[in-house]
């Protein structure tokens, strides 16, 4: 990223751009407008149940094509940085290398059936391409019970101790403990996303570039707010054994602080202001 800022001719916007540049993450119960149908009860006009309002995947991952500015480039002599160009979206999906890339038999051991060329979204027709249209219809149904989830957590006591909100927890019968947590969560989103397709299955998910705004998410989202609001959560988290590297030391309500709040000094990630889509 920072080779392409510097190859424009006036490269000291981009290149500062590049500096701020932070993982966006994709807010789930963000409305975004419009109109989604669900199958179901039947009305006069669309046959469908309706409502006005729609929890679908950001627009920017469902488009095949966007518009860049790109630095000078001598083959194309005519072309100026300030026009916009159009590039195949890199949000939209992923080619797999033709070469030293997943080998045939590693996606035979998967037994994967859907599209081996390209990541693909909710295929559960085994079309080899995604289905964005089911995709946002998921997601604007499993949307209600994702939110009881995520105030539950926020809410109902026992998930003040980090190992139950955080994760799957089971007894020894291997009956769970709760139902919900973080680890729930961001297991439904694979789910939604992937159906058969790649965000479904742990060893291809990561190629799918959704994944990313969606692993941000679970991080800045779901466990920055809910663990902040929930003691215990740094003693467990900020710890040598399970973060490397120098930690910032600041109190809450700095400059620095994502969520300004009242509280005692404390060992923290700095985190900066995000991009929501």
């Amino acid at each position: 990223m920072l080779i392409i800022a510097q190859s424009f001719k006036t490269p000291d916007t981009w290149v500062n751009a590049v500096k701020e540049f932070r993982l966006p993450f994709w807010d789930y119960f963000r409305p975004r407008g419009g109109n989604t149908r669900f199958p179901g009860v039947r009305d006069k006009v669309y046959q469908t149940t309706g409502y006005g309002w729609d929890f679908s995947i950001p627009y920017i991952l469902e488009v095949e094509k966007v518009m860049v500015y790109k630095p000078f480039d001598k083959s194309v002599p005519g072309r100026s940085e300030d026009e916009l160009q159009e590039i195949d979206n890199p949000l939209f999906k992923f080619a797999f290398p033709k070469s030293d890339g997943i080998q045939k038999k590693e996606w035979d051991s998967l037994e994967f059936e859907t599209s081996r060329s390209y990541t693909v979204r909710r295929d559960m027709t085994l079309k080899q391409q995604s289905d964005h249209r089911l995709l946002n219809t998921v997601l604007a149904q499993r949307r209600e019970s994702e939110v009881e989830t995520l105030l539950n957590l926020f809410y109902l006591p026992y998930y003040k101790e980090y190992s139950i909100f955080s994760n799957k927890a089971v007894d020894a019968t291997g009956r769970p403990t709760v139902f919900g947590s973080v680890e729930g969560l961001h297991d439904d989103y694979h789910g939604h996303c992937g159906g058969i397709g790649h965000m479904g299955r742990v060893p291809v998910a990561a190629f799918d570039p959704v994944f990313w705004l969606h692993h941000w998410s679970v991080f800045l989202r779901e466990v920055s707010c809910v663990s902040y609001a929930h003691t215990g959560f740094w003693a467990a988290m900020l710890t040598e054994s399970w973060l490397s590297g120098k930690l910032s030391t600041q109190t809450a309500g700095s400059p620095n602080s994502k969520y300004p709040r009242s509280r005692p000094k404390q060992r923290a990630c700095s985190l900066s202001v995000q991009l929501r889509l």
